[in-house]
């Protein structure tokens, strides 16, 4: 297969893979809200978004990058894998446990929830820091398959994590299980997805792109190549935290339940192309020397994302 065909395919799979939660979250959102109620779905979307925005850095685009060159049989590449998969591990375990540690003040500081919803809402977010962790884990193990080029069972695995999530929502929801009870069984769907894909990777050899051995160096460059990734991401995840705490504790969580169903669809759109974007990452990882190769890779993508992102953009808009 040639390397535009190749391009092409999995561009066509991580569409799939974001398509699938856009069409289940317009099912499950109508239902959630009956059964949570306008105030339980804004405290739910504030849960989420903590678990959305807060220590749930992605290093899986450094994680991708290294995979495809070590999956050439690059030492350095595979040392790296390692080193990456030790920072963000960490980075998680340890935002985890500060989300746990510090829910009293989340809530009632940071989104300043009504005292009605308080007791609830610190359970939540102590539950929820088992979510992000499981999540990371998840999220970084999925990046190991992409970097593989293995963007079919990427899009398989992601568009039936999707499809489990949001029906064990509904379920949940419906049989009066509250924000407490979701939160549990996405806890439990995500370990059982993190199974399945540990399974997978090892049948298709992506113990062969880590390297058992770590030391400093590669820790620290690791390091330095996330840093610029990570802090977009802490920057823009804090304003997002600040802006729907701000909308919560002013208007009150039936607001921020408007607020978040129409800013949802924003977001979804800008994960298509954040999506689409990861599908030549392979290729442009592989092609380390060849320039030429990719920037006209990325002059081509940048052109047909751009066109896609306006079509879409003026359909909602309309």
């Amino acid at each position: 297969m040639s390397d535009a065909q190749s391009v092409s395919r999995n561009s066509v799979h991580s569409a799939i893979a974001w398509c699938v939660p856009v069409l289940l979250g317009f099912v499950a959102t109508p239902l959630l809200v009956s059964a949570l109620g306008v105030s339980g779905y804004g405290i739910y979307a504030l849960v989420i978004s903590l678990i959305q925005y807060s220590f749930n850095l992605q290093f899986g685009r450094l994680m991708t990058h290294y995979v495809a060159r070590a999956k050439g049989g690059d030492a350095h590449s595979k040392r790296l894998c390692t080193s990456t998969m030790v920072l963000a591990l960490l980075v998680s375990l340890l935002g985890a446990g500060a989300i746990a540690m510090s829910a009293d003040l989340i809530v009632t500081e940071l989104f300043r929830v009504s005292p009605a919803f308080q007791s609830e809402a610190i359970q939540s977010v102590r539950i929820s820091a088992l979510v992000l962790m499981s999540m990371a884990v998840l999220y970084l193990s999925w990046s190991v398959l992409q970097g593989l080029g293995s963007f079919a069972p990427f899009a398989a695995l992601s568009g039936g994590y999707s499809v489990s999530i949001s029906v064990a929502a509904i379920l949940v929801a419906v049989l009066g299980g509250g924000i407490n009870g979701i939160l549990v069984a996405q806890f439990a769907v995500t370990v059982l997805f993190i199974i399945f894909t540990l399974i997978l990777l090892l049948n298709r050899g992506a113990s062969g792109v880590f390297d058992s051995s770590v030391d400093r160096s590669d820790l620290a460059e690791a390091g330095r190549m996330a840093l610029p990734v990570i802090g977009y991401q802490v920057i823009g995840n804090a304003v997002v935290l600040l802006e729907r705490g701000m909308v919560s504790s002013k208007l009150g969580e039936s607001a921020l339940s408007f607020y978040v169903v129409a800013m949802n669809l924003a977001i979804n759109l800008h994960g298509l192309a954040a999506s689409l974007s990861l599908s030549i990452l392979p290729f442009a990882s592989s092609q380390t020397h060849d320039w030429e190769s990719i920037r006209a890779t990325y002059e081509k993508a940048t052109t047909y994302t751009i066109a896609l992102m306006t079509g879409l953009s003026t359909c909602v808009v309309m």
